[in-house]
């Protein structure tokens, strides 16, 4: 397959927050952060990694939900502690079981990482914390071929 290079990502991640609050175009900010996943050259894939890892950026949510749970083999060796910060901190809001922030994890989690950073917090976890954690760890346990916890 054909790897792109599409420039400059903050033109694509404005125009990508501009597209998700047009309802009649959400199908279309779903499948363009797909596509890049699948024909973006290792650097530009990189780029997006490089973003979220960047502290204050104004595009981490949208990177956290949209782009980066499709990016394949991408791990949270790769994110930066202020990073991993933003993500565990997104656990504890409500709404995000079964969502993205949930999903990055749970697809981007190493071993190590569910063992050091996510199993620490289930005993202690009260909703939404324990529901998110629930779904991250299912979904990471999946890729293991583990049960983390019992659901």
């Amino acid at each position: 397959m054909n790897e792109f290079e599409i420039g400059p990502i903050e033109w694509w991640l404005t125009w990508l927050i501009e597209e998700k609050g047009d309802e009649s175009k959400s199908w279309f900010s779903y499948l363009v952060p797909w596509l890049f996943a699948r024909v973006l050259s290792p650097g530009g894939r990189r780029a997006f990694v490089v973003e979220f890892n960047k502290e204050g950026s104004r595009f981490r949510s949208l990177l956290a939900r949209s782009v980066l749970p499709y990016l394949p083999d991408l791990t949270t060796d790769s994110f930066s502690e202020g990073a991993v910060s933003f993500l565990l901190a997104e656990l504890n809001r409500t709404g995000t079981a079964g969502g993205f922030q949930a999903s990055l994890l749970g697809s981007a989690a190493t071993e190590q990482f569910v063992n050091e950073r996510l199993l620490p917090l289930v005993s202690d976890a009260k909703p939404p914390l324990s529901d998110n954690l629930r779904f991250a760890l299912g979904q990471a346990g999946s890729r293991h071929g583990r049960r983390y916890i019992r659901t």
